[in-house]
């Protein structure tokens, strides 16, 4: 393996781990086995340390699992059903994947999209966000 290869994996799993770390932390604030919250900007300071400029890099672990785990955190509303909760998680997720999509789009190009479905961990996240935004059907052409 290429030297310049594992360190890319070494930030990457870093930064994913500070990811779920505050993921975490922000979702479930008053658990037992939560960080105190003075802890939290050291991660939060860790984590943009961390964050890529290559908007490839940047938004592409959005595609890596179906219900990804966002920094900023998800705290359930209980009082409104679990159908309800769901739809409004999936929401935020379908948001935040049209935006990283997009971006990486107009960086890359529909044909480097069409690449990377091969190296995703969860294709169909990658394939249902591309068919939300495809507007006509001279954007499947390239």
């Amino acid at each position: 393996m290429q030297l310049e290869y594992v360190n890319h994996l070494k930030v990457l799993c870093s930064k994913g781990m500070v990811r779920n770390i505050l993921a975490f932390q922000r979702s479930f604030p008053n658990s037992e086995i939560s960080l105190p919250i003075q802890e939290l900007p050291r991660y939060v300071a860790l984590y943009e340390k961390l964050e890529p400029t290559d908007e490839l890099e940047k938004y592409i672990w959005l595609f890596n699992d179906s219900y990804p785990q966002f920094p900023e955190g998800y705290i359930e509303d209980r009082s409104i059903s679990y159908e309800k909760r769901q739809a409004d998680r999936q929401k935020i997720i379908d948001e935040k994947r049209d935006q990283g999509l997009i971006k990486i789009l107009d960086k890359y190009g529909l044909k480097k999209v069409v690449e990377l479905s091969n190296s995703v961990e969860v294709p169909s996240t990658l394939g249902g966000t591309l068919a939300r935004l495809i507007e006509e059907n001279d954007d499947v052409f390239f």
